[in-house]
């Protein structure tokens, strides 16, 4: 009995839930808003309705039907209302890039923490009331609408897309990006694609076809933002009402994509492979090349084998005959002769007679009667010092209500950083007091190395300041011992020819 009550209680609710449902769409459907009945699918009806089936007792057949009969109701609204939007536009005298540059400055003006979307578009929205007739204003209030709704969708897919194309992307109109991204993922159907590439004539044909390009290959879509659009919204979502559209409408898609990139580049971007080939009906005239007498390769002259004769001087006999002994001793010889010449020129004989060797030997005393004669002048007498003065005892001071409240401030505040250390204690087992001790111990450490590594700099710089000192001074001398044996070398030479 229980179960059949509950039973019994489930059933009057669904029947009036889809009463409710069924008289919602035949108020819209006569009042001419099939449009808005497809906004029912994205609200999320028809998986409220798989979930209804799914729970459903079956013995409930009445109930069955009634959840049949709404969804076909919703897939005829839906179908009806795919063309409903193309067909007000192509009915009308529309200016498709004076309409697309209005919904984009609509958005750019709309600022959501002043005011909300319908009192924007009713009361401050320029553009709406600048509309030229009735579907100009519906399209940029449902622009604004979508825009705003799924602002975060279409800004991870305008990031990914300036990325992906930087080249032929500009960051000042994301905003163009955003509203035909919304008309390319969420307004296919109702749009058509024959009219979504009117609103593409109006822009720039590189630009457009890198946005296509990337909003139609599916795997571009998958690797750069279907993860993050699936942390917002539910998969299925994605997959029926973002992406098959597209899957479904590939040829037109495909159709499309190739007519940007005409204007853009000359060339299909997708070939239809579908299609014979095209055969020429002229044949090309394939060219021959000239029937030139080949040349004979010439034969190369024998290398002739030429023979150098080695010449080269005998070895000096001074090599034989002179040593490093005898330039050393040479050498002293010519050091004691000079300084023999130089005492030779400054003997006693020609030191000159100073009158000051005349004067008188006490010159210690006339220069001390000099001093004191000069020191007599001085008759300053510096003033004595003062004596230390006396330190008063320290005054106690009185405490105001602002010290003390600082005292308590700064005692408050000691209490709450140990009661915060015990509590990190309590909950983690275990406090920073080690970790502090290892820093410190580490920037000990580190300090001790950058000293270490100072010392052994400038211990190496020493060391090669005395080995580059080394070498200079035997460099110095290994000069000096070659020029005294070119000296000889040249003497003994000056000497063979006076002979």
């Amino acid at each position: 009995p229980g179960a059949d009550k509950q039973c019994e209680g489930l059933t009057n609710d669904l029947e009036d839930y889809l009463t409710s449902s069924l008289q919602v769409f035949d108020m819209l459907a006569g009042e001419g808003m099939e449009a808005n009945c497809a906004h029912l699918k994205e609200k999320g009806l028809p998986h409220v309705l798989s979930a209804m089936r799914s729970k459903l007792p079956e013995g409930l057949s009445d109930l069955h039907a009634r959840i049949a009969a709404l969804d076909a109701r919703i897939r005829a609204v839906q179908l009806f209302a795919t063309s409903f939007l193309s067909s007000m536009l192509r009915s009308a005298t529309t200016d498709y890039g004076s309409l697309l540059r209005a919904t984009v400055s609509a958005i750019d003006k709309f600022d959501p923490n002043r005011l909300t979307v319908d009192g924007y578009l009713d009361d401050y929205c320029e553009e709406v009331k600048r509309a030229k007739n009735e579907v100009e204003e519906k399209f940029i209030r449902q622009c604004v609408y979508g825009c705003v709704r799924y602002q975060k969708f279409l800004r991870i897919f305008v990031t990914a897309f300036l990325e992906f194309r930087p080249a032929v992307t500009q960051r000042g109109e994301q905003t163009l990006y955003m509203v035909l991204a919304y008309l390319i993922f969420l307004r296919l159907r109702e749009l058509t694609v024959p009219e979504l590439g009117r609103f593409l004539d109006t822009c720039s044909p590189p630009t457009m076809l890198a946005l296509l390009e990337f909003a139609f290959d599916r795997s571009a879509v998958e690797s750069w933002v279907y993860t993050e659009w699936a942390k917002i919204y539910d998969e299925r979502f994605i997959e029926e009402s973002i992406l098959k559209p597209i899957d479904d409408l590939r040829h037109e898609c495909d159709t499309l994509l190739n007519a940007v990139s005409r204007k853009a580049t000359g060339t299909d971007a997708k070939v239809d492979h579908s299609l014979p080939p095209i055969k020429p009906r002229i044949k090309h005239t394939v060219p021959s090349p000239f029937q030139l007498t080949e040349p004979k390769p010439r034969q190369l002259p024998v290398p002739r084998e030429t023979i150098k004769p080695v010449t080269s001087r005998p070895v000096p006999e001074s090599l034989s005959s002179n040593s490093l002994r005898k330039i050393k001793e040479q050498d002293e010889a010519r050091l004691l002769m000079t300084k023999e010449k130089t005492q030779s020129k400054y003997g006693e004989d020609t030191v000159p007679t100073l009158v000051t060797a005349g004067r008188a030997a006490d010159i210690d005393s006339l220069r001390k009667e000099v001093e004191d004669k000069r020191f007599a002048e001085c008759t300053f007498q510096p003033s004595q010092a003062k004596p230390v003065p006396k330190v008063l005892p320290e005054s106690e001071v009185k405490a105001t209500s602002a010290s003390l409240l600082r005292e308590y401030s700064l005692l408050t505040k000691k209490q709450e950083l140990e009661h915060d250390i015990l509590r990190q204690y309590l909950t983690e087992l275990r406090d920073a007091s080690e970790f502090h001790d290892w820093q410190n111990r580490m920037y000990a450490q580190d300090e001790l190395d950058e000293k270490l590594r100072l010392e052994r700099r400038k211990l190496e710089m020493h060391l090669a300041r005395e080995q580059a000192a080394e070498a200079s001074k035997a460099h110095h001398r290994r000069n000096n011992v070659l020029a005294s044996i070119q000296k000889e070398t040249v003497r003994e030479k000056l000497e063979e020819t006076e002979r």
